[in-house]
């Protein structure tokens, strides 16, 4: 989960389904520096009884984690509530 992202991105290529290369390249500022990514697609996860489907999810191979955005799920009507140890 990351409350600063705007939307998700994944580094796991095998998740991504419909994947399309974008005309232009997009750049991404983060804590570790900046990348770009050129792809996009849709992941599908299931998380305890929800099914979670996500479109426009950016693949960025340089990353070494997904993160997921905390406002584009509040945006699907998802309800996170947080507390020391874990997002629920």
């Amino acid at each position: 989960m990351d409350s600063g992202c705007t939307r998700f991105f994944t580094y796991n290529e095998n998740i991504v389904h419909d994947m399309h290369t974008l005309n232009t390249p997009i750049n991404v500022t983060t804590a570790n520096g900046l990348s770009t990514f050129d792809r996009t697609g849709t992941v599908k996860l299931k998380i305890d009884r929800e099914k979670l489907h996500m479109d426009n999810v950016a693949y960025v191979p340089q990353f070494n984690t997904n993160l997921m955005s905390v406002s584009k799920l509040t945006d699907l009507g998802y309800t996170l509530m947080f507390d020391s140890t874990e997002c629920k």
